[in-house]
């Protein structure tokens, strides 16, 4: 990520990811995944010095595991770190901005936000979805109406999730990184096995990733932003205690990554595609940048 800084803001972790090998579909499940992904493609312009804004677990809302709760001081505290940000070129929220959020804590979020002028990336987390709002694609309508969100979604389409679209980021036409915008999910369906309760990225997911690469075709580097861990996480981390030399990072990961509850290949399959970088949430207290290769 040589010509793009990161922000860093509330509690984020990523690591590198470099390598090759495949993905397996395990399960042999039918995938059914459309191969005409242009229609997920967005794109945004460089330019030289061009910052981002990494935004994750704002949990706007009525989230259940807070003592105290002061949406005032919670808006203030968001526009503090957009201001100071400087003006970076995009803001990419990976997750969680929401938790039991009414209509009206959206449509507030979403004016308040849109009002810096700064283009912004949006995926879902665990708590997005509310039990007060009956349309669950009722966050995405007013997403996509905003005016300087770069979001696309199809509410009828047969991808699990609801971000599944990717970003070109691109100069004099030529694209020089992707950016893979995914949905991690929510909590795994009852009666699944594994040692955690929070879903994965579906093989549907994994197999679109595939086709976005190889339909576009053009070997740009990509970066993967989503929510909920993948386990390598963990792998990652457990390296650099044991290795720091060769496993260098910065940050801290006090608490369990929260990753999903199976490993269906979605590390592979990142790896297989060109995602060289793995930007999550989810855990609050993690701020954790690895650099980490599996070989």
């Amino acid at each position: 990520m040589k010509n793009i800084k990161r922000l860093a803001s509330l509690v984020v972790v990523m690591l590198a990811l470099s390598s090759c090998n495949s993905y397996e579909n395990t399960n042999n499940v039918t995938l059914g995944v459309t191969t005409n992904t242009s229609k997920y493609g967005l794109s945004i312009d460089y330019k030289e010095g061009f910052r981002i804004l990494w935004l994750t677990d704002l949990h706007f809302g009525d989230p259940y595991n807070t003592a105290v709760y002061n949406e005032t001081t919670q808006y203030e505290h968001l526009k503090m770190m957009i201001d100071e940000a400087n003006n970076p070129d995009l803001i990419v929220l990976t997750g969680d901005s929401f938790d039991e959020a009414t209509t009206e804590q959206v449509d507030t979020f979403i004016t308040f936000i849109d009002s810096f002028k700064i283009k912004r990336i949006f995926t879902y987390g665990n708590h997005d979805l509310s039990n007060k709002i009956e349309d669950p694609y009722y966050i995405n309508s007013k997403i996509m109406a905003a005016n300087y969100s770069v979001f696309v979604d199809y509410k009828d389409d047969d991808i699990e999730g609801l971000a599944n679209y990717y970003v070109n980021v691109k100069k004099d036409n030529k694209t020089l990184y992707r950016f893979y915008i995914i949905d991690s999910n929510s909590n795994k369906e009852l009666g699944n096995l594994g040692d955690s309760v929070y879903d994965v990225i579906h093989l549907n997911q994994l197999e679109h990733i595939k086709n976005i690469n190889i339909n576009e075709g053009d070997n740009a580097p990509g970066f993967a932003f989503y929510h909920i861990p993948v386990k390598e996480y963990v792998n990652a981390y457990e390296a650099h205690l044991d290795n720091p030399n060769k496993y260098k990072a910065s940050g801290e990961m006090r608490d369990n990554a929260g990753y999903g509850y199976m490993n269906n290949g979605a590390y592979a399959c990142m790896k297989e595609n060109g995602i060289i970088g793995s930007f999550v949430g989810h855990s609050y207290r993690n701020d954790i940048d690895i650099d980490y290769f599996d070989d």
